[in-house]
């Protein structure tokens, strides 16, 4: 790895977790507007929040936990099969095209974090 792949590597787990952040600053002004004025609309505002924090931090450890417990659809030697067949299939069409060997990888970045890594990009292109 170079410094310019761990420096996007940090980057990106940083926007990941600017999402969490934004949420909680949300709740934090959204508690202190219900406790000075004392409306129903804040607390509600308040729940919110709480629940996207819950959403952005608890949800994908529950849901790979369920992922996890799950039965498989199919016997471990199926799905062999069907991932050598995708294999095979992968570089074939490559072969074919005049790329190089190998399956590319690809990194997702989740669209909230994307919104705000696309703004720092432009921002500081300016």
């Amino acid at each position: 790895m170079n410094i310019g792949d761990l420096m996007f590597n940090y980057g990106k787990q940083a926007v990941e977790w600017l999402t969490p952040v934004i949420y909680l600053i949300g709740l934090v002004v959204a508690t202190w507007a219900f406790l000075r004025c004392r409306r129903c609309g804040y607390v509600v505002v308040a729940i919110y929040f709480a629940l996207c924090i819950f959403m952005a931090l608890a949800m994908p450890s529950i849901n790979r936990a369920i992922r996890a417990h799950r039965a498989p659809d199919f016997s471990a030697e199926t799905r062999q099969k069907i991932e050598a067949a995708v294999q095979d299939a992968t570089r074939k069409v490559l072969a074919e095209a005049g790329h190089p060997e190998g399956i590319p990888s690809n990194s997702l970045i989740n669209w909230a974090s994307s919104r705000c890594l696309r703004a720092a990009i432009n921002s500081s292109a300016l």
